[in-house]
C-alpha cells in the first residue's frame, strides 16, 4: 500500500526516514523545512498541502 512518511528537517527522527523509505515498498518521503517532529503544528499549511497531494496521486 502507498505509504507517506513526513518529518521536519529539525527533527531528530529525520535520520530514520531513509531507513523507512528503503524498507517500505511504495513509500514516499516528505521533509517539511524548518519544523520539528510536529510538522502538522509547525507548518499546517504545507503539511495539509503535502497530504492532499499524496492522496490525490
Amino acid at each position: 500500500a502507498p505509504t507517506l512518511i513526513i518529518h521536519g528537517t529539525n527533527s531528530e527522527l529525520g535520520r530514520s526516514q531513509d531507513k523507512f523509505l528503503a524498507t517500505i515498498p511504495n513509500a514516499t518521503g516528505i521533509r517539511i523545512p524548518a519544523t520539528n517532529r510536529f510538522t502538522f503544528a509547525s507548518n499546517p499549511q504545507l503539511w495539509s498541502k503535502e497530504i492532499k497531494a499524496f492522496i490525490c496521486k
